[in-house]
Order: structure tokens, then C-alpha cells, then sequence
């Protein structure tokens, strides 16, 4: 799956962008709910993103790194089942 829900996006300058951060994110997350065969209320990814930033907020550099992102990612991917569908958020995942 591709998806790009924010202009822009990336990386720039060594920054990250709420925008990138929340796809990526979002990628992991709603990857593990199709694995785990859970549901959600419409389609997963345009969801998350509507709760993790619209418009020009998506455009904001964060103050997390390129790594953080991914170590969230990756701990996404690393959940079991049973958390995803809790609800449950990696505590790498807190500060971005």
C-alpha cells in the first residue's frame, strides 16, 4: 500500500514532517489491522490520519528524528493482536 494523505511529506533538511510521520505511522498501524483481521469504522488509514493532522498542520516539522519515526514504526509492527486491537500505542510513539 502507498498512500500520501499530506502534501510534502519527507524528510527535508534532516526534519520531519507531522505530515510524513503520521503516514508512516499510519501505514504500521493500519498494515497490523489487516493482518490481525480486525475492523474499523471506515477505512483505516484516512481515520488515523484524520487524528493525527489535516490540512497545513500535516506540513509542520516535528521536533521528533527521522529515527523516532521509525522505531515507533517499527514497534507498531511489533505489536501483538490483542494490543492493536486495544488500542494500545507503543510508548516509542508518545513523544511525535
Amino acid at each position: 500500500m502507498a498512500f500520501m494523505a499530506c502534501h510534502g511529506g519527507g524528510a527535508a533538511n534532516g526534519k520531519v514532517t507531522l505530515g510524513s510521520a503520521c503516514t508512516e505511522v499510519g501505514m504500521a498501524f493500519c498494515d497490523r489491522i489487516d493482518a490481525c483481521h480486525l475492523t474499523t469504522t471506515g477505512n483505516c488509514f484516512d481515520t488515523f490520519m484524520a487524528g493525527c493532522c489535516t490540512g497545513t498542520a500535516c506540513d509542520q516539522q516535528i521536533t521528533a528524528t527521522q529515527q523516532q519515526v521509525d522505531t515507533c514504526k517499527n514497534d507498531v509492527v511489533a505489536q501483538s493482536c490483542a494490543e492493536i486491537g486495544n488500542g494500545d500505542v507503543p510508548q516509542s510513539c508518545n513523544n511525535i
